[in-house]
């Protein structure tokens, strides 16, 4: 017999199973992700492993923001991973440059690669400063994390699309 605990989030009220009441019983399985909570999740840019969290989360704040943060980990993970294959690709565009005998002044990439570099620096500080402000109209609330947790996600899969973007931009040396 599993046991039940109300759970206020939001001013909301859900009943969510907490686990197998059985002494020496197995846990409560972890239910997995339906196939239409992956398929919104992955359309907003999100792993199933976040759909997956959400769900197994039912709706229980301190879940839900260990879900954001760990989908946060993943997508920050993937852009940074961008940026640097993005950056290694410039790096081979001035070796490129540098053996064509272009002067310093005519190498490009080198200006391309300062600026993209000051771009994602710049870019970092705003989107932090932009989830901040989305979140003013609830300061105070609770549901203050969630707000920015999302906006950081959805800030981080764009521009993970826009570095994209950019590194085909640059053919393969």
């Amino acid at each position: 017999m599993k046991s039940a605990s109300v759970v206020v989030v939001l001013g909301l009220v859900t009943i969510a199973a907490v686990g197998c009441n059985k002494p020496g019983g197995p846990p409560a399985a972890k239910p997995a992700a339906d196939a239409g909570a992956v398929a919104a999740a992955e359309e907003d840019g999100r792993t199933a492993d976040y759909a997956a969290c959400t769900e197994a989360a039912h709706e229980v704040t301190s879940r839900e923001l260990d879900c954001l943060d760990a989908e946060f980990e993943r997508q920050d993970k993937a852009m940074n991973e961008t940026y640097a294959a993005l950056m290694v690709r410039l790096d081979a565009h001035i070796s490129q440059e540098v053996r064509g005998g272009l002067a310093p002044g005519e190498r490009l990439s080198v200006q391309a690669r300062a600026t993209i570099g000051k771009a994602q620096r710049a870019w970092v500080a705003w989107r932090d400063l932009e989830c901040e402000a989305a979140a003013t109209p609830n300061l105070g609330g609770t549901i203050v994390p969630i707000v920015t947790g999302n906006c950081r996600i959805d800030l981080t899969v764009d521009r993970t699309g826009a570095l994209k973007d950019l590194l085909d931009g640059f053919a393969e040396a």
